[in-house]
């Protein structure tokens, strides 16, 4: 999985939603260090954490993989 790219995504995505990192931290729960090593590409986050993240961005996590899974599913249970 190229991580960085994603963790570019998470940037880019928060940067257009206006969303500064320290409310990222807020509205995900995450460390402002584990926010800014997932951000920056270096550790990639558990599914947990990255749901968080997903979730403190109000999109979809295949939204923030879009460069890595070929299909996405929209709020089937599922995800057939």
């Amino acid at each position: 999985m190229d991580f960085p790219l994603v963790a570019q995504r998470v940037a880019a995505v928060r940067k257009a939603k206006g969303i500064t990192k320290k409310d990222l931290v807020t509205l995900s729960g995450i460390s402002p260090t584990h926010t800014s090593v997932i951000e920056r590409g270096v550790k990639m986050p558990n599914l947990g954490t990255f749901g968080s993240i997903a979730n403190a961005l109000n999109v979809s996590a295949d939204a923030l993989l879009l460069d890595i899974v070929d299909r996405s599913c929209e709020n089937t249970s599922t995800g057939l």
